[in-house]
């Protein structure tokens, strides 16, 4: 195989590499906003029942 070869193969699979690229940064960007919004919501299910068990607490505790 001759450089030439080489370089025509490397032309024609280079559009492919960039695209998988920027696949690889969109799928990156939209785990994070799954993690942030998973995140999120543990955090305020978290705080809710923390609030009902204090308001519990207090009611049976009269």
């Amino acid at each position: 195989m001759s450089v030439q070869d080489l370089k025509e193969k490397i032309a024609d699979i280079t559009p492919d590499v960039v695209s998988a690229i920027d696949s690889t940064k969109s799928a990156h960007h939209r785990i994070d906003e799954f993690k942030r919004d998973v995140c999120w919501t543990i955090g305020m299910s978290t705080t809710l029942v923390g609030i009902f068990a204090s308001i519990l607490t207090w009611a049976l505790g009269r």
